[in-house]
C-alpha cells in the first residue's frame, strides 16, 4: 500500500510541476496576458 501511495504522490507532483511550467510558458507567450508581469517576476 505504501508503494502505491508513493507512486501516486510522485504522479501528483509531476502533474503540479507540469501545470506550473505550462502556465509560465503560456504566460510568456501571450504578452497581453495580465499575469505576464507576475510570471516574469516569479
Amino acid at each position: 500500500m505504501s508503494k502505491l501511495n508513493r507512486f501516486v504522490q510522485s504522479e501528483q507532483n509531476l502533474y503540479i510541476i507540469n501545470s506550473i511550467t505550462t502556465f509560465k510558458k503560456s504566460c510568456i507567450s501571450s504578452l497581453n496576458n495580465q499575469f505576464c508581469n507576475y510570471c516574469k517576476q516569479s
